[in-house]
C-alpha cells in the first residue's frame, strides 16, 4: 500500500479564527515536497509581509523548506504537537500525571492564540487598563504557570513507569 500525506497550511486571524489556506497530497513530507507547496502559496500571494509567526508540527522537511521560502518569519514548534509527541513515549496511565506541568491552556473565549498571548501580557502588568476586568472574568485559581512538582512526583512514585525509545515503540525499557 502506498502511503500518501496531506500537506496543509492554516492561517489564524487576529480574532483567533482558523482558516485553511491550502492543502496538497504528497508522497512524503520531504523538504522538496514542502518547498513546492510553500512556493505555490508564495506565488499565489502569501508573501509573508503580514505573517507574525509560523507554528509547525516539527517536521524536519518543513523546517528546511521554511528557511528557503520564508527565512525571515519567526518560527515556533506547536506546543500541542510537542506534548503529543512526549505523551507517545509515556504509558497511557502515566500521561495525565506527567503532562500536568505543561503550561495551562487558554481559557474559553479569550480570543485564540493571539488573545491568549495578549492576556498573559496583561496579567504581568497590574497597572494595565484591562487587568482588573480580566482578573474578575478568569477563574479565581487561574495560573498559566501552575505546576505542582510534588503532586506530579508523588503520582509517579506510586507506580513503576516506562519510557519507550522512539525507534522501538513496541519494546519498552523499565526505568
Amino acid at each position: 500500500m502506498n502511503r500518501r500525506f496531506v500537506l496543509c497550511a492554516y492561517g489564524i486571524t487576529a480574532e483567533g479564527a482558523r482558516e485553511m489556506l491550502s492543502f496538497r497530497q504528497a508522497h512524503a513530507e520531504s523538504e522538496a515536497q514542502w518547498e513546492a507547496f510553500l512556493r505555490d502559496l508564495y506565488g499565489r500571494g502569501l508573501r509573508g509581509d503580514s505573517l507574525a509567526l509560523i507554528a509547525t508540527d516539527g517536521c524536519p522537511g518543513l523546517h528546511k523548506a521554511l528557511e528557503t521560502v520564508y527565512p525571515y518569519i519567526p518560527k515556533q514548534r506547536c506546543w500541542a504537537h510537542k506534548l503529543r509527541n512526549v505523551a507517545n513515549h509515556i504509558r497511557r496511565k502515566d500521561q495525565r500525571v506527567c503532562l500536568k506541568g505543561a503550561r495551562s491552556c487558554p481559557p474559553e473565549d479569550c480570543g485564540g492564540i493571539w488573545g491568549y498571548a495578549n492576556l498573559l501580557k496583561i496579567l504581568q502588568d497590574p497597572t494595565h487598563k484591562e487587568y482588573e476586568e480580566w482578573k474578575t472574568w478568569l477563574p479565581e485559581d487561574f495560573d498559566p504557570e501552575r505546576c505542582d512538582l510534588e503532586e506530579i512526583n508523588s503520582g509517579l512514585s506510586m507506580r513503576q513507569w516506562t519510557i519507550a525509545h522512539p525507534s522501538r515503540k513496541r519494546r519498552r525499557k523499565k526505568v
